[in-house]
């Protein structure tokens, strides 16, 4: 495996609320190499996006963070403000999922970009413009000087998610979040935005942490898979090895849920049950109540995250061995 540019060990995520603590990220241990595509998947509020936003200091007063995310050799938990100012937008950087929102609607794209650029790379007006310039070509965006100045509401979504990108690659980053980069999009559009953030791992050697609920991005892009449920990392694998010979049951009810062009839409299988309340206690593994393997050690010890059956590691006391996978 690369070098480690990423470690992140025992993240635990609380929000205090007016009706109770809600645990939102539950002792997740992971890492993300230099040059690497890490695909993070689960279902909408399984604490996906909660797990980076909490390494980045991006939390609203009401969070709590433990553990540790050691980022370039330094613990991002626990940083004061100004350390971490100085690696945001600089050494690690953002794409969001709806450049709409994350555009400020009255400033031209000229404006947003060169802000970044003076704020991170010290340049005046007009370096700051032509840099500005060189990168919105870098993304592909037809036309760019006219792009240039232009507000967001003139562009289409997939050129305004381009700008998003080409703002987060301003300062060289080592490592790209890319939180569901392509909701939204058409899907011509999703495989050019795809495309785009493979050519720049290649290129520039940025690792991307791929947050998604999407199955297909992941297949396209990822070279590894982890699956988040409640806020645990339920299964840990190579994309082939995940995807192709699930041997956790949430990931398996995942893949069994997605349309398929080849399958009869009554042929889907969704998960059944809900996602549990993040301020219910904790015991056991948290999928048990929806799982149809489960059993009474299910409900009573929590499964640790180990490779159990497989190459991959799974969270679970009854995995699902390579016969019974979707790829038999």
């Amino acid at each position: 495996m690369k070098e480690p540019l990423l470690c992140v060990d025992n993240l635990t995520t609380r929000f205090t609320t007016s009706s109770g603590t809600v645990l939102a990220v539950d002792r997740v241990s992971f890492s993300i190499s230099r040059g690497e595509v890490l695909g993070i998947v689960g279902e909408s509020g399984s604490g996906k996006s909660q797990i980076f936003m909490s390494i980045a200091g991006l939390l609203p007063p009401n969070g709590q963070v433990s553990g540790e995310a050691r980022f370039l050799g330094r613990n991002l938990i626990g940083a004061d403000e100004s350390e971490l100012n100085r690696i945001r937008g600089r050494a690690l950087a953002f794409v969001f999922q709806d450049p709409m929102t994350a555009l400020h609607p009255f400033r031209t794209i000229a404006s947003q970009l060169t802000e970044m650029l003076r704020l991170h790379r010290g340049l005046d007006h007009g370096a700051a413009r032509a840099e500005a310039l060189r990168l919105l070509d870098r993304v592909h965006i037809p036309d760019a000087k006219r792009r240039l100045d232009m507000y967001p509401h003139e562009l289409s979504g997939g050129m305004r998610q381009r700008v998003m990108i080409a703002m987060s690659i301003s300062c060289n980053p080592r490592l790209l979040i890319a939180d569901e980069p392509t909701t939204a999009l058409d899907v011509t559009v999703q495989l050019q935005v795809l495309d785009l953030l493979d050519e720049l791992r290649r290129d520039e050697g940025i690792a991307i942490a791929l947050i998604t609920h999407d199955m297909g991005v992941v297949s396209r892009l990822s070279d590894r898979v982890i699956v988040i449920y409640a806020g645990n990392i339920v299964e840990e694998g190579t994309t082939e090895e995940v995807l192709l010979s699930p041997t956790h049951p949430y990931t398996q009810g995942l893949l069994a849920s997605m349309p398929d062009l080849y399958r009869p839409l009554s042929a889907l299988s969704p998960i059944p049950g809900y996602p549990p309340d993040g301020r219910q206690a904790r015991k056991g593994c948290m999928f048990a109540p929806r799982c149809s393997r489960a059993q009474n050690v299910c409900r009573d010890v929590f499964p640790e995250l180990t490779a159990r059956t497989g190459r991959q590691r799974q969270a679970c006391h009854f995995p699902i061995s390579g016969s019974q996978g979707l790829a038999s």
